[in-house]
């Protein structure tokens, strides 16, 4: 696009005029959309900054525009930089704690999502506490889903649950807290991954695994307790089952076979510092570790626990993962001996002396 004639429209989105401003914002999206090239020369006039000036402004119009706008930059990962760079990422999040209409929401969680792409963004969005608002913004499509099961819903859960997805990438106290806080964030989650949406499943299967593995990941934050409760959260959401039900019938490729098991094997070897809490630290009995068992025998898991043991005897890491799992049982006193019955059932100790 020639560089003069797009001057013109990016002068207009400094216009005092509402109008002239909304305007001007119509037809850069109008150009941004019709070719790639575009977004060059536009940022090249300070496109990302002055879209960042007016999603300040109190006019829902102009905000609207402007977060179409920054939801299109912000595909790209220098524009999420020169996003983060101009210190847009508290403008973003402010937006959306004062946003109470849904079209206001949806802008912002699509943005969101995309600039949550950005790693620096995304820790600085955790520590702004953009986790408990999207959560916010989710339970309440949750409960609208019953009434309104249209696309503009599906389409605000699904910006929201993949910028939840984003957030649980980051192995650190603050960001699991916010996630797990309660039960209720995760129950709402394995809700939504019922649905047909396919991003949806994806981005709910992704923050159950990220969520796992920051649980076992190297880390300087002693949080031993906070691992074990969170693994008590997860298996209250059924994400067990989840596992069980992706590995029985792979909808995610991207996803390799290797992350599921081990996830799902820490479920049933359960952590260390299980014994170690004191009484009423998790949920109601049965406590994780047997709540994960009992889902695996009601999914069939058990069966496909034995299965992966004598397809992957070899393998350096699941074979040993998949072993500390079963042995997992021993710890588990309420349900050992129906979990017994089973792995006894699905002929576990030949499958188990072929695999040492």
């Amino acid at each position: 696009m020639d560089r003069q004639k797009a001057k013109i429209l990016h002068d207009l989105l400094k216009s005092s005029s509402a109008e002239r401003t909304c305007r001007g914002l119509r037809e850069i999206k109008k150009r941004l959309l019709t070719n790639s090239e575009n977004l060059r020369v536009f940022r090249s006039l300070g496109l990302i900054p002055q879209a960042l000036k007016l999603i300040q402004r109190p006019n829902e119009d102009i905000l609207n525009g402007a977060l179409s706008i920054l939801s299109s930059c912000c595909t790209h990962e220098d524009a999420r930089s020169e996003v983060f760079n101009e210190g847009g990422v508290t403008h973003m999040v402010n937006v959306l704690k004062c946003a109470k209409l849904e079209p206001l929401q949806l802008r912002a969680c699509r943005t969101l999502a995309n600039q949550a792409q950005h790693r620096a963004s995304c820790a600085a969005l955790v520590r702004l506490g953009a986790v408990e608002l999207v959560m916010g913004v989710l339970e309440a499509c949750e409960e609208e889903e019953t009434k309104v099961a249209g696309i503009r819903a599906l389409s605000l859960v699904r910006a929201t649950v993949k910028a939840i997805a984003h957030f649980s990438r980051i192995s650190h106290p603050t960001c699991i807290s916010q996630i797990m806080e309660g039960t209720d964030n995760m129950m709402v989650m394995s809700k939504l991954w019922e649905g047909g949406d396919a991003e949806v499943y994806e981005a709910v299967l992704r923050t159950i695994l990220n969520t796992v593995h920051s649980c076992f990941s190297p880390t300087p934050h002693k949080r031993d307790a906070l691992d074990a409760k969170v693994l008590d959260r997860l298996c209250t959401a059924t994400a067990p089952s989840i596992i069980v039900a992706e590995l029985q019938n792979r909808r995610v490729n991207a996803i390799e076979e290797e992350k599921l098991v081990l996830a799902l094997c820490k479920f049933c070897e359960g952590s260390s510092e299980c014994n170690n809490l004191a009484f009423g630290s998790f949920s109601e009995p049965p406590t994780f570790l047997g709540r994960a068992w009992m889902q695996l025998i009601d999914c069939g898991g058990v069966a496909m626990l034995v299965g992966l043991l004598l397809a992957h005897r070899t393998h350096p890491r699941l074979r040993p993962a998949i072993l500390r799992a079963i042995l997992g049982v021993e710890h588990n006193y309420s349900f050992r001996d129906t979990i017994l019955k089973h792995l006894i059932g699905r002929q576990a100790p030949a499958t188990i002396s072929r695999a040492v």
